[in-house]
C-alpha cells in the first residue's frame, strides 16, 4: 500500500477540529482559532506558552462566544504558578520531592532578597521540626488522590472510542504533560510485562 491510496493512514494526516463551543466536527478546513487568557493552562515544554488557551470555533458567533466566555472568568496567578512549580518538577532531571522544592524556593527569595538570612534561617528550623510530625512527612501526593475529574475520564472514554482519541493526543491537545493527563484520567501507564523462561 502506498501513501496515495486512499486506505493509507499518514501521521501527519490532519485530524477534524471540533468546535468549543457545541462540538459540531469542522472537517472543511472552516475552523476558526484563537488564543484566550486561561490560568490553568500550562504549556508542557514551553514557558512563553503558559496562560494561553488555543480555542476553535466553527463560526466567527461562536468564536465571539467562547472569547466573551473567557473574559468573565478570572485569571488567577496561583493556579498558573502551581501549574509552572509542577512542571519544573516533572521536567527536573533526577526528579524533585516536596521537600526539595520548598527547600529551593526558600534558598531563592532568601538570594533575591524577599526575605532576610533571619527569616530563612527559622524557616529551616521550622521545617526540621516539622519533619517527623504527622502531616509533614515527607510523602508523594500520589498517595492523596484529592479531586478526580470524573467528567474528564467520562469524555475520555468516549473521545477514545469514537476517535481513537489517546493519551498523548489529549495531553498535546491540553499542553499537559502525557504522565498529568494519565494522573488525572486515573490511567496507569501500560507496559510489557517481562518473564524470564527456563
Amino acid at each position: 500500500m502506498t501513501d496515495s491510496e486512499p486506505d493509507a493512514v499518514g501521521e501527519d494526516e490532519a485530524q477534524p477540529e471540533l468546535c468549543d463551543r457545541c462540538g459540531a466536527v469542522i472537517d472543511d478546513d472552516s475552523e476558526l482559532y484563537a488564543v484566550v487568557r486561561d490560568s490553568s493552562v500550562v504549556h508542557a515544554r514551553d514557558p512563553k506558552l503558559d496562560g494561553g488557551r488555543m480555542i476553535v470555533a466553527c463560526s466567527r458567533e461562536h468564536l465571539r462566544d467562547l472569547r466573551e466566555q473567557y473574559r468573565k472568568l478570572p485569571f488567577v496567578d496561583a493556579e498558573l504558578w502551581s501549574g509552572k512549580i509542577y512542571r519544573a518538577m516533572d521536567q527536573h532531571p533526577a526528579g524533585m520531592s516536596e521537600e526539595e522544592l520548598v527547600h529551593s524556593l526558600v534558598y531563592r527569595c532568601r538570594e533575591l532578597g524577599l526575605i532576610s538570612d533571619a527569616t530563612a534561617s527559622r524557616t529551616y528550623q521550622r521545617l526540621r521540626a516539622l519533619a517527623g510530625q504527622p502531616g509533614f512527612t515527607a510523602e508523594s501526593v500520589s498517595n492523596f488522590p484529592g479531586e478526580q475529574p470524573s467528567l474528564l475520564g467520562q469524555a475520555f472514554d468516549l473521545a477514545s472510542k469514537e476517535t481513537g482519541l489517546s493519551v498523548p493526543q489529549l495531553a498535546h491537545e491540553l499542553a499537559w504533560t502525557s504522565t498529568r493527563v494519565q494522573d488525572l484520567l486515573g490511567v496507569q501507564e501500560q507496559r510489557p510485562v517481562l518473564r524470564l523462561v527456563q
